[in-house]
């Protein structure tokens, strides 16, 4: 039995190419927007003098406030997302992201703080607040280097 291969269009071909390189570009802007909110709540943190018991609630409503001084300051990173990213949840994706890392760095923070007796309040929170930083600064890259390949205008 002999099998034949029927070619797929052209305008198919570019069609598809063209849905991808749209799904690229929306995850490549919602990695920056994540990595400059990660950036954003290092920022606050490291701004925040008082250091009290209740830091983690303090840490996640920063979380929220960094997302939204992002979301509102990002219109040149959504333009062109389309629904990917520029719909009225990514404020909300862009959050849980952003709290998920958090959590890391702060389950990775605790555990060192918590085996170095030395450490202050105001040391645990300059260190996630570097981590943070740091991370950020990472994906915002990444981000810009995905979105370099299939957007040279941005």
């Amino acid at each position: 039995m002999m099998h034949s291969f029927i070619p797929a269009s052209a305008h198919k071909l570019l069609k598809d190419d063209a849905a991808i390189d749209a799904d690229t570009n929306a995850v490549a802007k919602e990695a920056i927007l994540v990595g400059m909110a990660l950036r954003e709540t290092a920022r606050q943190l490291a701004e925040d003098s008082e250091i009290d018991e209740y830091f983690i609630g303090t840490i996640f409503d920063k979380v929220k406030n960094a997302v939204g001084a992002v979301i509102a300051t990002a219109g040149d990173i959504l333009k062109g997302a389309g629904d990917k990213i520029g719909s009225f949840n990514a404020q909300e994706k862009v959050e849980d992201k952003v709290t998920k890392i958090l959590t890391k760095v702060l389950e990775k923070s605790e555990l060192a703080y918590s085996s170095n007796d030395a450490g202050t309040g105001a040391q645990f929170v300059k260190d996630v607040s570097k981590r943070l930083d740091n991370i950020g600064r990472r994906v915002v890259e990444q981000g810009r280097e995905i979105l370099g390949v299939y957007d040279v205008d941005f």
